[in-house]
């Protein structure tokens, strides 16, 4: 005799296959067996597609044994078959409901997340979106950026040229002095020239002489009476 389960499962695989015919039990023993096929058939009636359904509306559980000797013996222990058959099916039926229970909340955490999945497609579509509406401002920002570098790097190189117009400056100045003063010394220098020149020349419109003749003359000492 196969356990419950794989007796259920063979059942079900037969239904769901929708093989054609009846279930037939050769060897009834205590009719445990064909207890639990029965108990099958009937909860994949209720609850098995419509196909399936149809198929199993209309098969019938056939038991099989030697004769009226094996019934007699089967009869014996039927009763105490029946009940743990039953607590069995209970069992199998409760381990279905929970198995369903479970089926059911897997669907609402899977639809949860199916949901959720197709909000985040959503939220990355939108992020999509605002990066390609940001590129254009972002390729602007780098513009801007490597344009101030430009104009920063040519005020730096003004600044270097008008450090050294500066120093330029600065020495032109330092000559610019030095030629005023020489030029001041030059000037003096003329204007004692001219004063020299103009006391020449009245010198020698009124006979007399000049300094420059008194100071190149040697001096005549005087001549004493003695010697006259």
């Amino acid at each position: 005799m196969c356990g419950v389960s794989t007796t259920v499962a063979l059942v079900a695989s037969a239904v769901q296959d929708c093989v054609p015919g009846d279930v037939l039990e050769a060897g009834v023993w205590r009719g445990g067996t064909s207890f639990t096929m029965a108990k099958a058939l009937e909860r994949i009636i209720d609850f098995d597609a419509t196909s399936a359904r149809g198929a199993a509306s209309a098969r019938v559980v056939v038991l099989g044994d030697k004769g009226a000797a094996g019934a007699a013996k089967a009869g014996a222990k039927a009763a105490t078959e029946k009940r743990r058959v039953a607590k069995l099916v209970q069992q199998l039926l409760a381990v279905e409901k929970a198995h369903q229970g479970a089926q059911a909340r897997w669907r609402a955490t899977q639809a949860e997340l199916e949901s959720r999945a197709v909000s985040a497609e959503a939220e990355l579509a939108r992020a999509r979106e605002a990066l390609e509406r940001a590129e254009p401002i972002r390729r602007d920002l780098e513009e801007a950026r490597r344009s101030r570098q430009t104009e920063t790097a040519r005020a730096d190189a003004a600044d270097a040229r008008n450090a050294v117009l500066a120093a330029d400056n600065d020495e032109l100045r330092a000559e610019t002095r030095s030629c005023q003063e020489k030029l001041l010394q030059a000037l003096s220098l003329l204007e004692e020239y001219q004063e020299e020149m103009t006391d020449m020349s009245f010198r020698k419109r009124t006979g007399l002489p000049s300094r420059v003749d008194a100071l190149s003359k040697p001096r005549t000492p005087p001549v004493s009476p003695s010697r006259r």
